[in-house]
């Protein structure tokens, strides 16, 4: 089966991000294929960069943001952010401030900007759609 992942929760505060990410991973050792997560609403700070990814290794709490991105390398998985979510948390001016010099300062390489017509395109071409 093909599913589309939707993530609403923050990386802290909640289980959404971490039960969304155990769930991911479980449907790829179960072979089945993740065609997109989306972070969508306050989903879109497990994208932070600044929030924990460049703590030291001798910090001992789950670092979802690492998760995510070792999930999103491994197995190639599109992790996509919603950019008017961005944009209502300041992670973004506005649409054409990315379109023509942004640089993605808060935004982790691994996540890539996406927007709610590519989530209905995801939609339409899975079997599934699951969201936390």
């Amino acid at each position: 089966m093909i599913y589309t992942i939707i993530i609403l929760g923050p990386p802290y505060g909640t289980q959404n991000s971490k039960t969304g990410f155990l769930f991911s991973k479980a449907l790829i050792d179960s072979k089945h294929v993740i065609k997109k997560i989306f972070f969508y609403g306050e989903g879109i700070l497990n994208s932070n960069i600044n929030l924990f990814f460049n703590f030291s290794p001798e910090y001992t709490f789950c670092n979802i943001g690492k998760m995510w991105k070792d999930l999103s390398i491994k197995y190639s998985i599109n992790l996509s952010i919603c950019i008017g979510s961005c944009i209502k948390r300041g992670f973004l001016k506005n649409k054409n401030t990315y379109k023509k010099h942004y640089l993605k300062k808060n935004i982790a390489s691994y996540f890539h900007l996406s927007n709610l017509n590519d989530l209905n395109e995801s939609i339409i071409s899975s079997d599934r759609v699951i969201q936390f």
